[in-house]
């Protein structure tokens, strides 16, 4: 039985009135055709997809094939093509495609994308007034493989040519939906007893057995009237409210496919908006990601072209503003102001439109931060799924709420109570308005409706659907509207709503803080890379050096690309993460050169071989190790000299013939600036400062005891006296779970991990490998199952840190791997990084929502505090933490086995670092120290003539981070954009090595808002708790 059969699957002897009430209806579906052709003889041919344009052709020459054959194999696309002429009696009659050839396509007619094929579209307008003798061409290019379908061998089971009589069709509709919500469990006895009442009174009108289609069609068009007066017109059992019907089709870049298939899928999905536009004049849809519409404008610039003529008339909406819809956990706030910025400037420069409406369905959960992003971009509205429908433990209490940020900001956001790819269905519309929060208050919901991921959108049973639901007894009022409108129409309505002022964590996902760590750690690298580039860049065309605009572009496009939300999180197979791997190289390939010729032009100093300036590319002075590289020609006894000619402390860490790798303790790197450093020969002043025996290591902050298992039974902080292990030890302690959390592998972790841990053998061996006047190093080595660990423990000389550089060769599948330290501190909360400040959670599991934050996500840090005293885990690429009791853990690597078998097996590299701290994180400087290990100083080799010292940029405010320093969009200025971390108010000064001569405060998207006064060469002003300020200055 087809989908619109509505006889229920039970053994009877005899139909129900209901049930036969569904055969009838049925009855009128099967004669909505009252012609047929069959189009028997197709030429196919059959090749592998590689990406747009290019294929590997199994078959060299077209060969006939006869509609009903099979056809494919896995990962196969074949092409069909044939010629259809319209039949005499087809003239001036409203003519159809009925195609199921199987798999999921796009049908070319004459040479046009017409629409796309798949198990939710067959059915495809060709004309409203056919012409008997006009001959059209056809051509199917269709994969094999559809989304969450098994088969992929297919026989073409449908292929006709029609006349489709819409009197009758619009007959069958007309019955189908009453009868559609007397079969919802959700209709009220009273709804289903009056609607079978009266459907019973239509159908009797409607003689089945008749023979003339005439004389049937009147039977028909005499019930439709029946309908409409006694029901659609009744008035009868009113919903107060309405359901805003935005129409849309999701597509994920990625996911059960890569992002080659995704190109195809964006010109199946928008000819079959397009075509159905032209059928259906009511018909709205609204569709986001900028990204979509570059790859639709390059491959298909028809589409592209028609979809800009139904922008202009108002029927398409051009929603969302960003780039792609990234993942909003684990990016920065600087990334996702790009992705507002070139999403807005693309919606600007192609359809002279804007966006108020941040469009994110299906996120896996939104960082704290981002109402204050949106609402300084111009977004007044917020619109997010997943909480309502996807939440394991805890209904999300609100759907129409203010989201406040931590800096006060608020910003209007709704979160539907079905699923952003739901079809028209009153089942589906009854749960949307009956769990709707505020009723009480708003009677207004919004309802996104539409296939997803390549399935077309919307199909002409939710197009003829929702006309017969905008007024119809015991469902709400449905308009099909676009999602600005839909906001406006809530904003006016609502009166007081609650204000939910927190992160909206999604209680499921939570493996995608950690499934492909390679991923994650390429973004992290590249984040901080462009970030430095610019600032660099800009600095140098301060200097009359070309600001590298169109490069930085590029680069940034394959980044922000790659934050998209099933490509970052790694929940996608396997040929996307190898094509996600290659576009990181890219970015870094670009931003690697821009930055090494950024440097030298800053520097400005000649290459030489003894002497380097050490860089720091952070906004405050810098003490810190830095590696080294010099030529030792004729140099016997190494030490390393600052600009006065005093030794500092050093150590060789790697020669190789004249070549020499040295690690050094430099001091007061000045902020945005560089220190030169020379090479001598001579008799060092240093000596080691660590002691070490078989299972202890020490410097003067820590004394470092080993369990025979090589995890580390206590730390004792010297210069706090304090022990930080609670006395069971187990620090540094490695942990082995089962992670089979069901279907969605690669995205979730499940409490239940806990249930079963693997034990990790004791480490087979234990050496120092370096010991020097820097730093000790201590390396343990263990193998584990199939997987193997090579870790490195190194304590400094001036560092209170402990650093742990791991390297670990993982093939373990259904496991999950975490890293743990019990310390000794009393914290009923834990603090972790969100890019843009912080945020707070519990350690404990005192209510439900506590308990579902068993795994959560954080940045560079993580810090428990007690009164006095705390400890900070410090990462370089990790996000997935776990802080309960007095346990803090950090996820290391996840084994999925779905959507890729193959996710993270390989080597990773990664540091993690310990940093025990007198006072809170604040007082110790947490932010700037995982800043520091993210970031590292930098070297370049210069001669030893010119400026020593100097700073290029100083921002006084030790709770003020640098976002960005980069060449304005309008090329006229620089902008420079800053954030405040650690909940504090007050002074700001930002001054640059040249004075400023104007200065004036922009939005995110570098509109000025007000005149800065520029004093002394410099801006002053006063920062609020968690507040994003950008300025516009010139030199």
């Amino acid at each position: 039985m087809n989908e619109n059969t509505r006889i229920k699957d039970k053994m009877r002897s005899a139909y129900t009135p209901q049930q036969w009430l569904g055969v009838q209806i049925n009855q009128i579906y099967d004669r909505r055709f009252t012609e047929i052709v069959q189009i028997e003889k197709w030429d196919k041919k059959e090749c592998f997809y590689r990406e747009p344009g290019k294929y590997d052709w199994i078959d060299s020459e077209w060969k006939d094939y006869t509609a009903g054959e099979n056809w494919g194999g896995d990962k196969r696309t074949a092409f069909f093509r044939t010629e259809v002429t319209i039949p005499a009696g087809f003239d001036k009659k409203y003519t159809v495609l009925n195609l199921n050839p199987g798999g999921e396509g796009v049908l070319k007619v004459d040479g046009i994308y017409t629409g796309g094929l798949d198990i939710k579209h067959d059915v495809i307008f060709l004309t409203d007034c056919a012409k008997a003798g006009d001959k059209y061409n056809l051509e199917i290019e269709i994969y094999c493989n559809e989304m969450e379908v098994d088969a992929v061998i297919h026989n073409f089971s449908v292929s006709e040519i029609c006349v489709l009589d819409r009197e009758i069709e619009d007959s069958f509709y007309d019955f189908i939906c009453l009868f559609d919500i007397m079969e919802t469990p959700q209709a009220s006895s009273e709804v289903i007893a009056f609607l079978l009442i009266e459907l019973r009174n239509a159908m009797a009108v409607i003689d089945f057995s008749e023979k003339s289609e005439s004389v049937f069609k009147q039977g028909l068009i005499s019930a439709a009237k029946y309908l409409k007066d006694h029901v659609y017109d009744s008035g009868r059992f009113p919903v107060e409210g309405r359901l805003n019907m935005v129409g849309h089709s999701h597509l994920d870049l990625v996911y059960q496919w890569d992002y080659n298939e995704f190109l195809r899928k964006i010109g199946r999905t928008h000819s079959t908006v397009l075509n159905m536009m032209k059928e259906f004049p009511d018909y709205l849809f609204s569709q986001s990601q900028l990204k979509l519409y570059e790859d639709l404008k390059t491959l298909y610039p028809e589409i592209y072209n028609r979809l800009k003529g139904r922008v202009a008339e108002g029927r398409w909406e051009v929603i969302g503003g960003m780039y792609v819809e990234p993942d909003c956990n684990l990016i920065s706030g600087e990334s996702l102001i790009r992705q507002l910025q070139l999403g807005l400037q693309i919606t600007h420069d192609e359809f002279n439109q804007s966006s108020s409406v941040c469009w994110l369905p299906d996120v896996f959960g939104n960082a704290w931060f981002i109402p204050q992003i949106l609402k300084k971009a111009g977004f007044k509205y917020f619109i997010t799924n997943k909480p309502v429908i996807w939440n394991d433990t805890n209904e999300f209490p609100h759907s129409s709420f203010w989201w406040e940020g931590p800096d006060g900001s608020r910003i209007l956001a709704h979160l539907p109570s079905t699923h952003f790819g739901a079809n028209v269905n009153p089942d589906v519309m009854l749960t949307n308005w009956n769990e709707y929060k505020q009723k009480s208050v708003s009677k207004e919901a919004i309802y996104n409706y539409g296939y997803g991921d390549g399935r077309g959108g919307p199909n002409r049973k939710d197009l003829l659907t929702s006309r017969r639901f905008r007024k119809c007894p015991g469902i709400p009022k449905s308009e099909l509207t676009h999602g600005e409108e839909s906001f406006k129409r809530i904003e006016a309505d609502i009166t007081k709503i609650p204000v939910w002022k927190d992160e909206i964590y999604l209680e499921t996902h939570r493996g995608t803080y950690t499934t492909q760590a390679k991923l994650k750690k390429n973004n992290r690298r590249a984040e901080i890379l462009y970030k430095n580039v610019e600032v660099l860049s800009a600095l140098a065309s301060l200097d009359g050096a070309v600001y590298p605009a169109d490069e930085l572009l590029e680069g940034w496009k394959i980044i922000l690309k790659n934050q998209f939300h099933d490509i970052l999180p790694g929940s996608h197979v396997n040929t996307a993460f190898h094509d996600s791997i290659k576009d990181y190289d890219r970015a870094f390939e670009i931003g690697e050169s821009l930055f090494d010729r950024g440097l030298k032009q800053l520097i400005a100093r000649e290459e030489g071989k003894n002497s380097v300036a050490v860089f720091n590319t952070l906004s405050w002075e810098r003490s810190d190790n830095v590696e080294m590289i010099f030529h030792v020609s004729g140099i016997t006894n190494p030490i390393v000299l600052d600009s006065n000619g005093v030794e500092i402390p050093s150590q060789i860490i790697k020669q190789e013939g004249t070549i020499i790798s040295l690690i050094a303790a430099v001091e007061n790197i000045p902020s945005f600036g560089y220190k030169v450093f020379s090479l001598a020969d001579g008799k060092s002043a240093f000596d080691s400062p660590f002691n070490y025996s078989e299972n202890k290591i020490e410097n003067d902050f820590f004394v470092i005891d080993f369990s025979d298992d090589g995890s580390i039974a206590a730390i004792f902080d010297k210069t706090n006296n304090k022990q930080i292990i609670l006395p069971e030890g187990g620090a540094n302690k490695f942990q082995m779970f089962e992670d089979v959390p069901g279907k969605y592998a690669a995205w979730d972790i499940v409490p239940t991990y806990k249930d079963r841990e693997y034990p990790i053998p004791a480490v087979e061996k234990t050496e120092i490998v370096e010991d020097g006047p820097v730093r000790l190093v201590l390396k343990q080595v263990r193998n584990f199952y199939e997987s193997r660990i090579e870790q490195k423990i190194v304590i400094y000389r001036n560092s209170p840190k402990i650093d742990f550089i791991t390297d670990i060769d993982w093939t373990e599948r259904d496991r999950l791997l975490k890293v743990g330290f019990p310390v000794e501190v009393n914290a009923m909360r834990a603090a972790y990084d969100m890019s843009y400040g912080y945020i707070e959670r519990p350690t404990h599991d005192n209510t439900s929502w506590d308990a579902a934050k068993f795994e959560v996500a954080a940045h560079m840090w993580a810090d428990v505090s007690e009164g006095d005293y705390g400890v900070s885990i410090l990462n370089d690429c990790k996000y997935g933490f776990d802080i309960s009791g007095n346990l803090m853990r950090m996820t290391l690597l996840k084994g999925p086995r779905y959507p890729d078998p193959l996710a993270d097996i390989g080597h990773h590299s990664f540091t993690y670092s310990l940093f025990p701290h007198k006072g809170d994180w604040r007082s110790a400087e947490t932010p700037q120290k995982a800043w520091e290990l993210n970031d590292k100083l930098l070297t370049v080799p210069v001669t030893g003539e010119g400026i020593s010292e100097k700073s290029y940029i100083k921002i006084d405010g030790d709770h003020v981070m640098l976002s960005a320093l980069k060449l304005s969009e309008k090329g006229d200025a620089l902008i420079i954009r800053v954030y405040e971390d650690q909940n504090k108010r007050g002074p700001v000064k930002i001054s640059f090595h040249k004075e400023m001569i104007e200065a004036a405060e922009c939005d995110l998207l570098e509109n000025e808002i007000e005149e800065v006064i520029v004093q002394n060469g410099m801006i002053e002003f006063d920062i609020k708790p968690y507040e994003i300020r950008t300025f516009k200055i010139k030199f």
